[in-house]
C-alpha cells in the first residue's frame, strides 16, 4: 500500500512539472537566441500576464539569472504608438556588464516582449589586483599619444571632458569584431582616453587583474590617418527660428568623395551657403574642426552653392564633409520615414 501511495505521489509530480513547463511555454510566442547563447529576443503570446513592474521576475524566468545577477534600470521611453520601452543594465555582484542590457517594451502596463544582451557569469573573479591608477598608466601606454585633450583645461570644458578616473566593469570576452567567445567576462577597468596629437579617441579596457590592454571601442572613427579639415571655414549663428530656417534653406548639387553627385540642403550664411540643414531634427550640421580636436561652430561654405569636385577634392580630401552631410541627411529620413524616430537611440518624433 505503501510503495502504490509513492507510486501515485511520484506521478503527480510528474504530472505537475509537465503542466508547469507547458504553461511556460504558452507565455512565449517566439524566441531568438543571439551570439552568446542567451536569448536576445523573446515575443510573448496573448495569454503571458507578466506586469511591467514585474522586471526581475519575468527576467529570471526568461534568462534562467543567478544569484549575482541584478538590473537597474537605465530609461523608460514611450512611443507614438503606446508602448513603454524600460531598459535595464545588467549587474553582477555589484559590477556594471559591459553590453549587457535588457529591454521590457510593453503596452498598458503588460509586458509584450524582451529584448537585449544577458551575460551568464556565474562564478566569475570581481576582485582586482591593480588600482585605477595602474590600470590608466597601461590605457594610455598603449595609446602612446603626444598630447591628450586632459592636458589643455580650456579646450576640455570645452568638450565637456575630463581626464578619466576609470570605471570598474566586467567585459564579456570579445573577438576582434566585438562578439562574445565564451561564457565568461573579465574584470576590467574602462577608460575614456581622447588623444589630441594625433588625435584619436576611444574607450579603451584593461585586465583589472594583469594590467594588459583588452579591447578598445573607438570613439572617433578614422577613414585613414589623413581624413582631416579644411581652412574654408564662416562663423554661424546657432539660434534661429523656424521661419527664418525655411527662409534661407537651400539645395545644392554636392560632388561627394564616395557617393557621386548628391543633392545636399544647405542655408545660406551671408554671401555664401554652408553645410547647415535647420530643416531636419534639431538640425544637421557639418562642422569642420580645422585641424583641431576641438569642435568650433563653424562650417564649410560655397559661394554658388555647387559643390565642386575641383574646389573640394583637394589635398585634405574636403568632399569627405559632403558625404558626411548628406549620409547624415538620408540617416535622419530614414529613421523618421521608416520608424517615426528623429535618432538611432529610441527618442521619437512628436509629430
Amino acid at each position: 500500500m505503501k510503495k502504490n501511495s509513492l507510486k501515485a505521489l511520484s506521478l503527480s509530480l510528474f504530472a505537475a512539472c509537465i503542466c508547469a513547463s507547458s504553461f511556460a511555454q504558452d507565455k512565449v510566442q517566439q524566441k531568438i537566441y543571439g551570439d552568446n547563447g542567451q536569448p536576445s529576443l523573446v515575443v510573448f503570446s496573448k495569454e503571458a500576464s507578466y506586469s511591467m513592474q514585474d522586471v526581475n521576475a519575468v527576467l529570471a524566468e526568461q534568462l534562467k539569472t543567478r544569484g549575482g545577477d541584478s538590473f537597474s534600470q537605465i530609461n523608460s521611453e514611450s512611443d507614438n504608438i503606446g508602448f513603454v520601452h524600460q531598459k535595464y543594465q545588467q549587474v553582477y555582484n555589484g559590477i556594471p556588464v559591459e553590453f549587457g542590457t535588457y529591454t521590457l517594451h510593453g503596452k498598458n502596463g503588460k509586458v509584450a516582449s524582451i529584448s537585449g544582451e544577458y551575460y551568464d557569469l556565474e562564478g566569475v573573479n570581481t576582485n582586482p589586483k591593480i588600482n585605477k591608477l595602474q590600470g590608466f598608466q597601461s590605457a594610455v601606454n598603449q595609446i602612446g599619444a603626444q598630447s591628450y585633450l586632459w592636458e589643455n583645461a580650456e579646450m576640455a570644458e570645452q568638450m565637456n571632458y575630463s581626464k578619466p578616473a576609470g570605471q570598474l566593469v566586467l567585459l564579456p570576452n570579445l573577438d576582434a569584431q566585438g562578439k562574445e567567445t565564451s561564457k565568461n567576462a573579465q574584470l576590467a577597468y574602462k577608460y575614456d582616453i581622447y588623444a589630441t596629437q594625433p588625435i584619436s579617441r576611444g574607450e579603451i579596457y584593461v585586465d583589472a587583474v594583469t594590467g594588459k590592454v583588452l579591447f578598445y571601442n573607438s570613439i572617433i572613427k578614422h577613414l585613414d590617418e589623413h581624413a582631416n579639415s579644411s581652412k574654408n571655414l564662416v562663423t554661424v549663428d546657432t539660434e534661429h527660428s523656424d521661419k527664418a530656417a525655411n527662409a534661407y534653406r537651400a539645395t545644392g548639387n554636392a560632388a561627394t568623395r564616395y557617393s557621386g553627385t548628391k543633392q545636399i540642403t544647405t542655408r545660406v550664411v551671408g554671401s555664401s551657403y554652408a553645410l547647415r540643414d535647420d530643416t531636419r531634427g534639431n538640425g544637421v550640421n557639418t562642422y569642420n574642426s580645422g585641424r583641431q580636436p576641438s569642435y568650433p561652430s563653424t562650417n564649410f561654405t560655397d559661394a554658388n552653392n555647387d559643390w565642386t569636385a575641383a574646389e573640394f577634392d583637394n589635398t585634405n580630401k574636403d568632399n569627405a564633409a559632403l558625404d558626411a552631410h548628406w549620409g547624415a541627411e538620408k540617416t535622419y529620413d530614414y529613421l523618421s520615414t521608416v520608424h517615426s524616430r528623429n535618432s538611432y537611440n529610441g527618442y521619437w518624433c512628436s509629430n
